[in-house]
């Protein structure tokens, strides 16, 4: 007669119990691709087909998700997305569904690469899909309502003219009349900008210090040359809480903020004064952030 071997109950146990163990870990291997970690300041940190990919929320974040070689993001209002490939591999960020009431900001170069995505006033879906090539030069703004482009370089000068001179018997004929003055160059254009930023920064500090009709003409000619953000700081915020405060979108009625003692730091306050500003006037989207299109609309209203 065949005999069967018994296993004690105990042995079974332990098998059993074993397997149970085992079981996370192969469930793990199956996703391998759809990795998702939490970094520092609650920021999520993404794997995408092998690419890492960081996702900055100065906003709402509702949901994500992750296949093979995309990653799905739905983003709720307000607020700005700030998305960056850490290895500067070149990303592809594309409108799936909800709200066309946003812009994206994209920077792609040899140091950095990264899109901002500000969200207007309805939930939006976009894809992101990051790709194995890698940002060499830089790619510009997308969809922000039209920053303003680096100066050109200036060519090295065009190599001399190849020794090509000018003949002896040539005659050279000037006219000082008429002749028009030379066009500033790129380099003295962003050198000028810088001074008068300067300027109109230092003006600012004395609006803070004095509270006195200083801030005042500070606000009406300041020039902003960048986009500011909460967490931003400089003159330039302050320039712009003075705006904002002498221009009926108070940035706080006492303290920190208030007229006169406008400060360095964008903070909650002065995002939610320039939402209010934004809101009065048409200006999409109404996310506190101080973009192209709003920056155009201080300057037209000094």
């Amino acid at each position: 007669m065949k005999q069967h071997a018994i296993i004690p109950s105990s042995v079974a146990l332990l098998v059993l119990s074993a397997l149970l163990l085992l079981s996370p870990m192969l469930a793990n291997a199956q996703v391998a691709y759809n990795e998702v970690t939490l970094g520092t300041g609650g920021n999520m940190v993404f794997s995408v087909n092998g690419i890492a990919i960081h996702v900055v929320s100065g906003g709402t974040v509702a949901s994500t998700s992750v296949d093979a070689s995309t990653l799905t993001l739905v983003l709720a209002p307000p607020g700005l997305i700030t998305i960056k490939a850490p290895d500067l591999n070149t990303m592809a960020v594309e409108y799936a569904s909800g709200s066309t009431d946003y812009t994206i900001d994209s920077v792609c170069n040899g140091t950095l690469s990264q899109k901002d995505i500000a969200i207007g006033s309805a939930t939006t879906t976009f894809t992101i899909t990051p790709d194995a090539g890698l940002c060499a030069t830089n790619n510009g703004g997308g969809g922000g309502g039209g920053d303003t482009p680096a100066p050109a370089s200036s060519g090295g000068g065009g190599g001399g003219g190849g020794g090509g001179t000018t003949p002896a018997s040539t005659p050279v004929v000037t006219t000082p009349a008429i002749t028009p003055a030379p066009a500033a160059s790129s380099g003295n254009a962003a050198l000028i900008a810088t001074l008068q930023a300067q300027l109109q920064a230092l003006l600012a500090q004395i609006a803070v210090l004095t509270g006195g009709s200083a801030g005042a003409n500070a606000s009406a000619n300041a020039i902003f040359n960048r986009d500011l953000q909460t967490g931003s700081t400089g003159a330039d915020v302050t320039a712009l809480q003075v705006w904002l405060n002498t221009h009926g979108y108070l940035v706080a009625s006492s303290g920190a903020g208030s007229p006169g003692n406008e400060t360095t730091k964008f903070g909650a306050l002065t995002r939610a004064a320039l939402i209010k500003l934004q809101k009065a006037a048409g200006i999409t989207p109404t996310a506190g952030y101080f973009g192209p299109k709003t920056r155009a609309y201080i300057a037209a209203n000094p």
